[in-house]
């Protein structure tokens, strides 16, 4: 069959490239866009090579515009369901991931996801790998819960299909997110424990306990975090720490005029915060801050 120069020069392009040899390769992709009478699949794939040549070279900004461009244009061409669309938005997606710009990222893994499923099923590896790339995002953005039910689905598949294994899901840190969400469900287990152990009287036990486990918590940001103060600070004062507490509970109790905080509702607010004032006033009462229990039982 005969090829074209400017598809030899493309294929001579994409070649030097898998040898790491972006200079040669980024000339050569310049001589293809000199030729006339490109079709729009021979100048998006030339674009786009461009790009990931572009990235390899660390000109990210560059990079980021060609993949752009040439996800654009595919779209307004061919649709996003076809599969030269399509991997461009993979191309893209990755671009955003590498870049740590973890969210733009996620938008197009969602969008891809979406398509895949529909057109090739969630069994075939490449919807698998793409959910996968869902769950990691979510997690690098702390959102862990989000995450959870994608891994679910993600985890089992590759255990069983040893293809489905690659480096790329491993840079993405599949192993590490899953480890997180497994150290969350221990904290949060442990907490209950902790609570428990307050109905029986075992403060120190409980103190204990959730001092160990309130870093994991506050950094995977899963539960509210008042609640587990306020356990805290009622282990504090059972066990007559009434400085420690009062300064535990003063911490959760937001201004009159505060914002509700970030992740809680009105009804939340309503639950919780009698409970905090009532402690913290029998605080105040054995402290004999007077005052200041009045203050809070009012």
């Amino acid at each position: 069959m005969y090829s074209s120069p400017r598809d030899s020069r493309l294929w001579l392009a994409r070649s030097l490239f898998h040898l790491e040899k972006y200079d040669d390769a980024s000339s050569h992709l310049h001589f293809v866009f000199a030729y006339n009478e490109l079709d729009t699949l021979e100048m998006t794939r030339a674009i786009m090579w461009l790009g990931l040549t572009f990235e390899r070279q660390e000109n990210y900004d560059y990079a980021r515009e060609q993949l752009e461009r040439v996800h654009s244009i595919l779209v307004g061409q061919f649709g996003p369901r076809h599969l030269e669309t399509l991997a461009s938005q993979y191309y893209l997606a990755h671009f955003f991931y590498k870049r740590k710009s973890f969210l733009r990222a996620l938008g197009h893994f969602k969008e891809l996801l979406q398509v895949e499923e529909r057109t090739r099923g969630p069994e075939k590896s490449k919807a698998i790998k793409t959910r996968c790339m869902v769950a990691v995002c979510l997690g690098q953005l702390g959102s862990l819960r989000e995450a959870e039910p994608h891994l679910q689905q993600v985890v089992p598949r590759i255990e069983l299909d040893p293809d489905l294994k690659s480096d790329e899901l491993e840079d993405a840190g599949l192993l590490y997110l899953c480890l997180e969400l497994s150290l969350c469900k221990f904290a949060e287990c442990q907490m209950g424990i902790a609570e428990i152990m307050i109905l029986q009287g075992h403060f120190s036990q409980a103190e204990c306990t959730i001092r160990q486990i309130l870093p994991t918590l506050e950094t995977t940001g899963q539960g509210h975090s008042r609640t587990r103060h306020y356990a805290l600070a009622e282990a504090l004062f059972k066990q007559n720490n009434l400085v420690e507490a009062q300064q535990t509970l003063e911490k959760l109790l937001p201004e009159k005029k505060a914002p509700i905080p970030d992740g809680y509702t009105e009804h939340d607010l309503a639950g919780w915060l009698p409970r905090m004032q009532q402690l913290l006033g029998k605080i105040h009462r054995k402290l004999g801050q007077l005052n200041g229990a009045r203050h809070c039982f009012q």
